[in-house]
């Protein structure tokens, strides 16, 4: 009896040891379900976070490469801009000298055509005050200031020449040789001015760019000691000047007229 009470307690132990090994493992496996659905879920979440962070990224570095490519544009665009506005300038600068050195080209141009043209009447030279028609004593009476015959048709074809360029200035100068009065030569070269600029303003010149101013025995070209020097130095100098006809033609002498 007793063993067999003994023998039902032993197979109860064996039966619960049993049911109870199966739970432990029932709970082990749950546990490692849970560990392994907690890692998987971590897993899942470090995905989506590195996911979010490599979409991040790459929305950053496709923002940059466009902020980038914006700038590059604009920069190319101004720097386009800026080289088109330097050319521009350039050019116009370009042709402003072109400009410039033609139309000082043509000024010298004139210049020469007026000397040839103003020799061919009375003998002119090239200066730096312009160009300077040269009436000699001989194109008026004896110590007077009447114009002979030939100073009148000279005149007249200087007065031709000059018409067709209207902004010429004519400055007629007077001058006397030494000998006599300081006070007569002075009037005397005065008064050959005065009729010079008379007679040209009845061949049609308009006063207002002519003047006339007698210089005495001043600024002698010759020597006053000798018949030849003295004749040369009665004379009456036309300076033909003006814008039109610019500066002096460096290393230009052209020969007396007729």
């Amino acid at each position: 009896m007793d063993n067999s009470l003994q023998g039902k307690a032993d197979n109860s132990a064996i039966i619960a040891n049993a049911r109870q090994t199966v739970q432990f493992a029932e709970d082990a496996r749950a546990v490692s379900v849970q560990r392994q659905e907690a890692e998987r879920i971590e897993k899942e979440k470090e995905a989506a976070a590195a996911k979010a962070r490599s979409e991040a990224e790459a929305k950053a570095s496709a923002e940059a490469a466009e902020a980038k490519r914006k700038s590059d544009e604009a920069a190319a665009e101004a720097k386009q801009k800026a080289d088109a506005e330097i050319a521009a300038q350039e050019s116009a600068r370009k042709q402003a000298e072109e400009q410039r050195a033609q139309a000082e080209r043509e000024k010298q141009q004139l210049r020469e055509r007026l000397l040839e043209q103003f020799n061919r009447v009375l003998p002119t030279t090239d200066t730096d005050r312009g160009l300077v028609v040269n009436m000699g004593d001989v194109l008026f009476a004896s110590g007077k200031a009447d114009l002979s015959t030939d100073a009148k048709i000279a005149l007249a074809k200087l007065t031709g020449i000059v018409l067709n360029y209207p902004t010429l200035r004519l400055a007629i100068g007077g001058y006397t040789d030494s000998t006599g009065s300081a006070e007569f030569n002075q009037t005397l070269s005065q008064s050959r001015a005065d009729a010079v600029l008379s007679y040209l303003v009845t061949q049609g010149l308009d006063a207002g760019v002519l003047s006339s101013q007698g210089y005495g025995m001043t600024n002698p070209v010759a020597d006053n000691s000798t018949t030849q020097g003295r004749q040369k130095n009665r004379r009456v100098e036309i300076v033909v000047s003006g814008e039109v006809i610019g500066k002096q033609i460096k290393g230009s002498q052209a020969p007396a007229g007729e």
